[in-house]
């Protein structure tokens, strides 16, 4: 494992398990660890554990390995509606962070690498920079042997046209969800015209930025296939 609590030295302490299955290290200093267990033919497995000064730290229960296993994904349809390819990339049990971004092929079909049966979460997003958009999130759980799953990307079309009284304006129309940090950005042309993909139905807080007058906040736009601002 290693000291996350301070990250000096990222520390790291080593030890093989009996023919029980027991480990056990002594003089290891207080802070919080992650602890991972490998062995030939089994995926890696990942905990967390905090160590207290003077006193012995042990697991709750026993670390069960596993055969590695695989998630795989076809992302229904198999470009975002920009024609871009999907990103997708997956969190690990016990926070043990983020697998890299990896693309989707042209047929929308995604295969991690190899993981210890769990429940991960799983992200898929496309684009670059200030264009970037988050379109799905959920947990998945991957079974011993592997899991296979389909994904359906919701695409809700939104046009509109951006006025200050009778005049159209170029401008910047963000939507942004309250929970969940995603803000989408389209741009209006010198017509005041925009169109675009969100993510998901519902209610989007929506705010646009014009030279004349800054950034403003709209009241809530329910989802709709047209709208105007």
């Amino acid at each position: 494992g290693y000291d996350r609590a301070t990250g000096v030295d990222r520390l790291a302490l080593r030890g093989p398990a009996d023919v029980r299955g027991f480990l056990h290290l002594e003089g290891v200093p207080a802070g919080a660890y992650r602890l991972q267990v490998e062995a030939e033919g089994f995926a890696a497995l990942t905990r967390r554990l905090q160590v207290v000064e003077g006193r012995e730290a042990r697991l709750p229960e026993p670390l069960v390995l596993a055969p590695p296993s695989r998630l795989e994904l076809t992302l229904v349809p198999p470009q975002d509606p920009y024609g871009r390819p999907w990103e997708v990339r997956r969190w690990g049990a016990e926070n043990e962070g983020a697998s890299p971004w990896q693309r989707a092929n042209e047929e929308g079909q995604w295969r991690s690498e190899p993981l210890a049966p769990g429940r991960y979460l799983v992200q898929v997003e496309s684009g670059r920079d200030r264009y970037r958009q988050g379109w799905w999130s959920d947990t998945v759980d991957v079974a011993p042997g592997g899991t296979s799953q389909e994904i359906r990307l919701p695409v809700v079309e939104v046009v509109g046209t951006v006025r200050l009284g009778q005049e159209p304006l170029e401008a910047v129309v963000r939507f942004g969800k309250p929970h969940g940090g995603r803000t989408l950005r389209l741009d209006a042309d010198p017509e005041g015209v925009f169109a675009g993909y969100l993510p998901e139905e519902g209610e989007w807080p929506v705010s646009v930025y014009t030279e004349p007058t800054g950034w403003r906040t709209l009241p809530v736009v329910q989802q709709a296939q047209r709208m105007h601002s």
